[in-house]
């Protein structure tokens, strides 16, 4: 009886073993022990060295968190387990419990209380913060009711999503035992400055050349995926080699132009999304004849921005212009019907207006000399192709055009110094279009001769309204800046976030609804596992939702039951057949 039985019993041990064996490659499908991201040297990475550029932020959130963060479909709990709005200006903040510093010290609300008045201070008295220093001031008041609540009141009332978007995700949370007793905030860069409460540890930081970090295996929301992360300082020329030599597992490109050879690939995947970004025709209103608002306008219907779109790769590439209106055509708050289309028989006519003659080919001046400008064109690849053919097109209605190129680094400079008649710049920022910074010099944005007192108010205003008055505002902004035309917008591109699909590391997102930037594709969620079940929420309310379990299982364990499960009526099938020929 027992020989008869033995095919059953070793068909049973086969395919156990085989389950076992299949559920371990589940269970660790998603484990990586090294990724590679191309990246830029964003200095030393702790909150207050004062880099003034985007690519730091995302740097530092994979060692510090925040109260909320960004998930996949809203705003959700991190550090914090709940909040909730007491009244217009006070918020009560349930902590969650258990958290650790990655020396081992638990966090408490003192944590909170002294990271706010820290930042507070470093933005006030040594340097400012770009991503607390619009709203770091708003905060009146924080205090710890206890170890694990805190009491943050405002000088003002401020909308919840304002609350949740640029305040709870952007203050970074250190340790009050490390950083309380440094007083140079910009030079602490011992190991002890890079201790935080998030799922990488820093190892190491060769300056141009790499950070190294390690897996946080106690991070409060499960284990990270990586074991090994490294950001690898490579140049932009460079990168698609280091991709195509699986050198690097994925990095950001600014264009289509520059991620193109490796989109037909199928080693690689890749995330299209607008950052914000848009090329744009900045005029001197200091100068003749562009402070004359007509005759921007002739520039605005002149420009063929069907023709730059095409040039540059189409829909693969970004988003066509409409000509003055700055905000982007993928931004919540786009109004189409602000904008200007091709015509050169209006740029003509208008130009007839304000006096001058077209004649044979020519634009005449009232003197008969015809019309010249000097396009400034950074040296950006983009930028010089955009620039061709607004010389062909300003030259169609008769204007001379001559093109002076300059290194793309000079730009901030030449706005500030005011060298220039008409200038491609590139601005970055859009996503939050109410604060964009056209009156100060030494800003990007800036905009020499232009001061529009009502477009000031409008951002004032729009930066502290909730959502539904910010659209009436931006509706507003809009017809605004069409009007006056002190830019020309020409083009929207693409960010491509292009990744080896092949490693193991994908889901990578971007929402255009978190305006304000951060913390942009490189978000640490997809380094952990099961970050799935953490981006499934919507929180942009008053009162957060603990909907982030600690040491959160990750998706692949999830299928244990379901694999035992096959396994066994595997089983009883063959037990069923023999049983039933044995008869």
């Amino acid at each position: 009886m027992f020989r008869s039985l033995l095919p059953i019993i070793y068909v049973t041990i086969f395919m156990l073993s085989f389950a076992s064996f299949s559920l371990s490659l589940v269970t660790h499908a998603n484990s990586v022990q090294e990724y590679i991201i191309a990246w830029s040297d964003v200095g030393p990475p702790q909150p207050f060295t004062g880099y003034p550029y985007g690519p730091i932020f995302p740097v530092l959130t994979l060692m510090f968190d925040t109260l909320a963060w960004y998930g996949k479909n809203g705003i959700i709990p991190l550090l914090a387990e709940s909040w909730e709005q007491v009244n217009g200006t006070t918020w009560i903040i349930k902590l969650r419990k258990g958290v650790m510093w990655q020396d081992g010290k638990p966090l408490t609300a003192e944590d909170i209380v002294f990271s706010i008045n820290y930042t507070k201070y470093v933005n006030n008295k040594i340097i400012p913060i770009w991503w607390v220093s619009s709203w770091i001031n708003l905060i009146k008041s924080v205090n710890a009711i206890n170890n694990y609540t805190v009491e943050i009141t405002f000088n003002t009332t401020i909308p919840s999503n304002v609350v949740l978007m640029k305040i709870f995700t952007n203050m970074f949370i250190i340790p009050k035992h490390i950083w309380e007793n440094v007083t140079n905030p910009r030079g602490f860069t011992g190991p002890e400055a890079y201790i935080g409460t998030g799922p990488y540890k820093l190892v190491k930081y060769e300056p141009g050349m790499e950070y190294v970090f390690t897996a946080n295996d106690n991070y409060f929301l499960g284990k990270p995926t990586v074991q090994t992360l490294i950001l690898k300082v490579v140049p932009t020329t460079q990168q698609i080699e280091y991709m195509t030599m699986d050198e690097v597992d994925a990095a950001s490109f600014s264009s289509y132009y520059n991620a193109k050879p490796l989109l037909g690939n199928p080693m690689f995947n890749f995330t299209a999304f607008g950052g914000g970004l848009a090329y744009v025709l900045v005029f001197n209103l200091n100068k003749y004849p562009f402070n004359i608002t007509d005759f921007r306008m002739v520039i605005a219907y002149a420009i063929n921005y069907t023709a730059i779109y095409e040039k540059l790769g189409g829909a693969p590439a970004g988003w066509a212009s409409v000509g003055p209106n700055i905000v982007p055509p993928y931004s919540p708050y786009y109004n189409d019907s602000y904008g200007y289309n091709y015509s050169l028989g209006k740029a003509i006519s208008i130009l007839e207006s304000l006096g001058y003659k077209y004649t044979n080919k020519e634009l005449l001046d009232k003197n008969g000399n015809q019309l010249s400008i000097t396009l400034t064109v950074p040296d950006d690849p983009i930028a010089q192709t955009i620039g061709l053919i607004v010389e062909q097109d300003l030259e169609s209605i008769g204007i001379a055009v001559t093109i002076k190129s300059i290194p793309s680094n000079l730009r901030t400079q030449i706005l500030s110094e005011g060298n220039f008649e008409i200038m491609i710049n590139i601005y970055g920022g859009l996503l939050s279009p109410y604060q964009w910074s056209f009156n100060v010099k030494g800003s990007v944005h800036y905009v020499p001769g232009y001061n529009s007192t009502k477009l000031l108010g409008i951002e004032s205003k729009a930066f502290l309204s909730s959502y539904n008055e910010r659209v009436k505002l931006l509706n507003e902004f809009q017809a605004i800046v069409t009007n006056d035309v002190p830019v020309i917008v020409l083009f929207w591109p693409k960010f491509y976030w292009v990744y080896n699909s092949e490693v193991g590391i994908n889901g990578w997102f971007f929402d255009y609804k978190y305006e304000y930037g951060p913390p942009w594709i490189l978000n640490k969620l997809v380094l952990i596992e099961g970050y799935q079940s953490m981006t499934n929420t919507t929180t942009l309310t008053t009162k957060g939702t603990p909907t982030i379990p600690s040491n959160s299982q990750s998706p692949s364990q999830s299928l244990i039951i379901p694999i035992i499960g096959v396994v066994i009526v595997i089983i009883g099938i063959i037990v069923w057949r023999y049983i039933f020929f044995k008869r």
